[in-house]
């Protein structure tokens, strides 16, 4: 194990009596209500690629409403700033940790991940087969931000935004319906461009099919 899974297994045992049920909420509680306030407000324009950060964006879903995201690298088209994101509400919490227990360096520098981008976190992810847990924001429809330090990173992966139900068997059965399309799923994402996502006047062709629901999303915030 790395310091992340070590620093989850000592807070568990120390903190919530080696229970890992109460672990999770205390963490919401701390998180979300209790010292939310104490989380370091900032605008979109200060969000810096590679830190972790809890958004509220303007959705009617709540997994893309109250998201606990990493940002991971920035598009523009046409007067549009794009965040894409790593959103981890729709990874389970033990993956999460897995995932960054192998690149996490310590607890102290909070520009570890700053070389990260798209490449770089799609190819993390596809290992575990979330790479659909990349999601696009459009920077003006998101509402509010809170920089979480990376010396909280433990707690804030294994938690989620009590506003929205944490369901690991909603997530896994996700998961496998993913898992079997994969392949297509992967090469449709590795020839579409910015084009493809965000431009209106492009028709969508069976080329995309499975990138439909995510194309008529991320265009609806336009």
């Amino acid at each position: 194990m790395g310091i992340l899974a070590d620093k989850v297994d000592e807070e568990i045992k120390n903190e919530a009596k080696d229970n890992r049920n109460i672990y999770y909420n205390q963490n919401v509680k701390e998180l979300y209500e209790e010292k939310y306030n104490q989380l370091k407000s900032i605008s979109t324009a200060k969000m810096t690629i590679g830190r972790f950060y809890f958004i509220v964006n303007n959705d009617s879903n709540g997994w893309m409403k109250y998201c606990p995201i990493m940002l991971i690298d920035y598009k523009q088209f046409k007067d549009y700033n794009i965040g894409y994101t790593i959103n981890f509400n729709f990874i389970p919490i033990e993956i999460r940790i897995a995932m960054f227990d192998t690149i996490l360096s310590n607890f102290t520098d909070e520009n570890q991940f700053q070389v990260m981008n798209f490449k770089l976190a799609y190819s993390l992810l596809l290992k575990y087969g979330y790479e659909y847990a990349i999601m696009e924001f459009n920077l003006r429809n998101i509402l509010e931000v809170r920089e979480i330090p990376i010396n909280k990173l433990s707690k804030f992966l294994y938690s989620s935004p009590p506003f929205i139900k944490y369901d690991p068997n909603k997530l896994y059965d996700i998961w496998v319906k993913k898992l079997a399309t994969k392949p297509q799923r992967h090469q449709q994402m590795t020839k579409a461009n910015i084009e493809t996502f965000f431009d209106k006047t492009k028709e969508l062709n069976e080329e995309f099919s499975l990138l439909k629901n995510r194309i008529k999303r991320i265009q609806g915030d336009f």
